[in-house]
């Protein structure tokens, strides 16, 4: 229960950064992030100034771990990298995948494979 009282701060302390990214998506809402972080199917890696959330994703070749959402500090985020990286491999993660903003790959300029980028299209309906 100590681990469960400890994950529902740490989602309460990540919300002010994922919140306002949230809002923008108009994807999911706060209740539907810390649902899926309390129950296990997301993971969070947070510090007081920023916070990343993804999960494991299942692909018949491989197994991916998503980062949904990543807000905060940009020094932060980037302290917390390594954090996610290891986490996603001892998972069974053979690969991260980042979706957002063009501003993430000046970002990642130089972590990222640039020979695996490729960009989301879409459209409301």
């Amino acid at each position: 229960m100590e681990t469960q009282s400890r994950l529902q701060t740490l989602t309460s302390e990540a919300r002010k950064h994922i919140e306002p990214l949230l809002l923008k998506l108009g994807t999911h809402d706060w209740a539907d992030v810390e649902d899926a972080v309390l129950s296990g199917r997301c993971h969070l890696v947070s510090t007081p100034n920023a916070a990343m959330i993804g999960e494991l994703v299942h692909y018949p070749k491989l197994t991916s771990f998503i980062l949904h959402f990543a807000g905060g500090d940009k020094q932060e985020l980037a302290e917390l990298q390594p954090n996610l990286e290891q986490w996603a491999k001892e998972n069974g993660a053979k690969r991260i995948e980042i979706r957002g903003r063009r501003g993430w790959l000046r970002e990642y300029k130089e972590s990222l494979d640039h020979d695996n980028i490729f960009i989301q299209i879409q459209k409301d309906l």
